[in-house]
């Protein structure tokens, strides 16, 4: 007789009475690039009766849809007959994949599931926003080329800018990389954004959970024989390196010149470089795993008005943020070495650790080393020189939220009024500096905290 019984919560039941819910009535994507499938998005079909029903279908409201939906491990636009127990639910996963309609700005696309059971209907909204992108893999640019605003130029593979060959990026562009992808320059990189209009070298994802996480595609890599790059008002996140220069000569002339420009949320580094010439201005590096900034093998580095900030951190390391190097130890365990020049001014080097800069001369070609009229995170007693201040307390920048990454300066900060004059005459945010300027990569202007 035990046998024979069906459990209350097994048996169907016709009662239109009965009333379902879900665990959200609108599932929502963020912007999705067509022809790029979705991440998934899940929602659940809750049933509080004591007896089961029977999901005449769950489906789709339109033919199609870019959406598609998973049930029980089966993929498809539909279903029928779906058992759901008594005081069980129901996982339905969501993904979208959504085609070209050649248009530049984003658009929306909607769609329903429809629940259809005990002669009853109900829906849960389906909204996704899709942006037409111009999408590269594997690719050589051979002849000068520019890259405009509208479209995001979407990265899948390797880029490569082809020896005496110019890529323009115009204000406002957005170059999109897939995991593992990058842009390798053998020949000149110009990209110069406006501070209304910055350039964006970013992820191809723009859900909440890929909005600051690093790793997500490789980096910019200037190659040797690579000269005359730009980089000007541009956001560089959430790669492995954002800047990687490797471009040995016998000049000075500064290989890539860096100005009102953010790097962040970087795996590995945010400006590494080897036996190369770099000038770094008003930029903004944080978050970065190995180091945001590593010079190594020598070269010829220049950085004023700079804010490097490693705290916080959502990445694990224990090294300084910021090293200088004459030497580099090759796969081989021989050392390269070059002569190295570093110049420091009017910046902030900043971080968790208790020493947040270090340079290595093991190579004994260091020629010209000067730090001066920097806030530093350090107590190496060689760097009390040339008015650099060393301090181990709590955001004594005086930065604006810190554990918020906001490294502005308030209106209480120490880098405030604490600068060196110098002929650099606007902020990364091209907010005016004063005759006696600000310490870091900001200006403090009176409507800030």
């Amino acid at each position: 007789m035990l046998w024979n019984c069906t459990p209350n919560d097994e048996v169907i039941s016709s009662d239109p009475g009965i009333e379902i819910s879900f665990s959200v009535d609108t599932v929502k994507f963020d912007t999705i690039l067509t022809e790029v499938q979705s991440i998934t998005r899940r929602v659940r079909i809750f049933n509080p009766s004591d007896n089961a029903i029977l999901i005449d279908r769950i489906g789709l409201a339109t033919n199609d849809s870019p959406f598609l939906l998973t049930i029980n491990g089966e993929q498809d636009a539909g279903f029928n007959e779906v058992p759901l127990l008594g005081k069980d639910s129901l996982l339905v996963l969501i993904e979208a994949t959504i085609d070209q309609r050649n248009e530049s700005n984003p658009y929306i696309v909607k769609d329903s599931i429809v629940i259809d059971y005990n002669t009853r209907s109900k829906d849960i909204k389906l909204i996704a926003w899709g942006q037409d992108a111009n999408f590269l893999g594997e690719t050589i640019i051979e002849e000068s080329t520019t890259w405009t605003r509208g479209k995001p130029y979407v990265i899948t593979s390797i880029v490569l800018v082809d020896s005496l060959v110019n890529l323009t990026i115009e204000p406002g562009t957005q170059v999109l990389f897939e995991p593992l992808a990058g842009l390798f320059v053998l020949g000149t990189l110009t990209a110069l954004g406006t501070a209304e209009e910055p350039i964006l070298f970013s992820n191809t994802r723009f859900d909440d959970e890929f909005a600051d996480a690093p790793g997500q595609w490789d980096g910019i890599y200037i190659l040797e024989g690579s000269s005359n790059n730009q980089i000007k008002h541009a956001i560089v996140k959430n790669g492995s390196r954002g800047i990687r220069v490797g471009s040995p000569d016998m000049d000075t002339e500064f290989d890539i010149i860096i100005e009102h420009t953010i790097i962040q949320n970087m795996s590995v580094a945010g400006i590494e470089a080897f036996t190369s010439d770099v000038l770094a201005r008003n930029t903004l590096i944080h978050n970065c795993g190995s180091y945001l900034v590593g010079n190594f093998a020598g070269g010829n580095y220049l950085y004023e008005h700079c804010t490097f900030t490693n705290f916080p951190s959502s990445l694990f390391r224990e090294d300084p943020s910021v090293q200088f190097s004459d030497n580099v130890l090759l796969d081989n365990d021989q050392l390269l070495i070059e002569p190295l020049s570093v110049k420091v001014e009017n910046s902030i080097i900043w971080g968790s650790e208790r020493e947040e800069i270090i340079l290595s001369d093991e190579g004994g070609q260091v020629l010209f080393f000067n730090l001066t009229n920097n806030i530093l995170r350090s107590t190496n007693p060689a760097f009390d020189v040339n008015s650099n201040v060393l301090s181990q307390v709590p955001n004594y920048p005086g930065f604006v939220a810190e554990l918020g990454r906001d490294y502005q300066l308030d209106s209480l900060a120490n880098a405030r009024d604490s600068g060196l004059p110098s002929d650099i005459a606007t902020d990364l945010l091209e907010n005016e500096r004063d005759s006696i300027p600000d310490i870091g990569a900001y200006e403090w202007v009176p409507n800030q905290p």
